[in-house]
C-alpha cells in the first residue's frame, strides 16, 4: 500500500499558520542531495560526490581508480543532517509561505521534514500535525502512542500514529525539534506488511538515522 501525505501536511500548515512574508525558492537550495561515493585511488579511500571529476594521475604517475556508489544520500539543510536511501525520490514543496516541506519517497516509507521560517514552537507544530492527521483519518481508525528517535547526537521524543483504514495499515512517527532556533517537524511513515509489521525499508531508514541524524541545538542560534 502506498500513502501520500504531502497534501494533508500542506492543509495542516495552512490551518495552523497565518503568515505574511514570502520566501523565494532557490534552485540550488532545492536540488536533490548528490549521490555519495567512495573512491579508491592509489590504495587510499577518499569520499567524493557523483559527477565530480577525479584526478587519476599523481606526481606524473597513473594510479588505478575505483568508484563505489554508496546506497544512501546525505540530507543537509539548515544544519539538519541525515542519511537516507538512494532509492528514495526527492521533492521540495514551498507552496505554503515561510514553510518548506522536503519529502524523500521510498517504496514502503516516506521521510518528510518540514522547516518553519516563522515563530512557532516545536510542540505546537508537531501537536498540530498529529491532531490534523488524526482527524483526517477518523479518531476510530488511529491510535496514538509514544515514539523515540535516536540519532547520532540527539534523541527526540514524539508521537506515533497507528492507522488502520479499510484493512490497510500505516505508522507515522512525528517529531518536533528546535535546530539552532529554527523549528522543524519530522515524519517517518511506513506501510505495514500483511502481518502488520514494518517493512525492511523502514529498518534501513532507522539504521541510517541512528548513525547520522544530527542538528544544532537551540543554544547555537
Amino acid at each position: 500500500m502506498y500513502w501520500k501525505t504531502s497534501g494533508i501536511i500542506a492543509l495542516c500548515l495552512a490551518c495552523v499558520l497565518t503568515l505574511h512574508a514570502e520566501e523565494k525558492p532557490e534552485a540550488l537550495a532545492d536540488a536533490e542531495p548528490p549521490l555519495q561515493m567512495q573512491v579508491l585511488i592509489g590504495g587510499k579511500t577518499v569520499a567524493a560526490e557523483a559527477g565530480r571529476t577525479m584526478e587519476v594521475e599523481v606526481e606524473g604517475k597513473k594510479l588505478s581508480l575505483r568508484i563505489d556508489l554508496l546506497p544512501h544520500r546525505l540530507f543537509d539543510r539548515g544544519g539538519v543532517r541525515f542519511l537516507y536511501p538512494t532509492s528514495h525520490g526527492w521533492e521540495v514543496d514551498r507552496t505554503t509561505p515561510n514553510v518548506t516541506i522536503y519529502t524523500m519517497d521510498g517504496n514502503d516509507t516516506i521521510i518528510m521534514l518540514v522547516k518553519y521560517d516563522v515563530e512557532i514552537t516545536p510542540k505546537k507544530a508537531s501537536d498540530s500535525m498529529v491532531s490534523t492527521l488524526s482527524g483526517r483519518y477518523g479518531q476510530g481508525n488511529v491510535k496514538r502512542v509514544g515514539a523515540t528517535l535516536k540519532g547520532k547526537t540527539e534523541t527526540v521524543q514524539g508521537t506515533r500514529l497507528q492507522v488502520n483504514v479499510v484493512g490497510q495499515a500505516i505508522e507515522q512517527d512525528i517529531y518536533g525539534f528546535d535546530a539552532g532556533g529554527v523549528t522543524f517537524t519530522l515524519m517517518l511513515q511506513a506501510s505495514m506488511d500483511d502481518q502488520g509489521k514494518p517493512p525492511k525499508e523502514m529498518a534501513e531508514v532507522r539504521e541510517l538515522f541512528a548513525k547520522s541524524f544530527e542538528f544544532p541545538t537551540a543554544a547555537a542560534k
